[in-house]
Formats: C-alpha cells, structure tokens, sequence
C-alpha cells in the first residue's frame, strides 16, 4: 500500500471512494485480485476497481472497516458473490 498515488486511482465517478484511505484500500485489494495480482489470474475475470469500490460501500454498510486483510477478503466475497466471479482454481 505505500505505492499508492490517489492521481492514478483508476475508479468511475459512480463509486468514488469517500477518502484517500478508501482509494488506497482499493488499489491495495486490486493488488491481490486485479489483473496483474497475486490472484488475478485464478478469476476467470480480475476485479475492477469499480468493482471493489462498489463492494467497499457495501462492506461499510456491514461492517466497521479497519482496512486491513480480513475486510480485503469480506471486499472479495461481496464482489465474487456480486459479480458473479468464478475461480479457476478451488479455494
């Protein structure tokens, strides 16, 4: 996360992320299941970030957010379900 630059953040004016702590949750959770991330290439489609953000509200909506590896995965299993996303691999 400490690459983040918010004029980069790629994320439609639609789902913009409330902070610069949101934008940078964002870019980190893309990291992993974007496309170039650690696990993008197990989805049958990587995230977007529009995706993320939109799962990121409704995340906020359940939970206290303390942007931290347990609401990455809580963001995934919203965007996965959401979405309509498939792994290539078992999980």
């Amino acid at each position: 996360m400490n690459n983040f630059n918010p004029e980069t953040c790629r994320y439609s004016s639609q789902y913009r992320a409330d902070n610069s702590k949101d934008s940078e949750f964002i870019e980190y959770v893309l990291s992993f299941y974007g496309q170039g991330g650690i696990y993008g290439k197990e989805l049958d489609k990587p995230f977007t970030s529009q995706e993320v953000a939109q799962g990121l509200k409704i995340l906020k909506e359940r939970h206290k957010v303390e942007y931290e590896s347990l609401d990455r995965e809580r963001v995934r299993d919203i965007v996965v379900q959401k979405f309509g996303k498939k792994w290539l691999k078992s999980k």
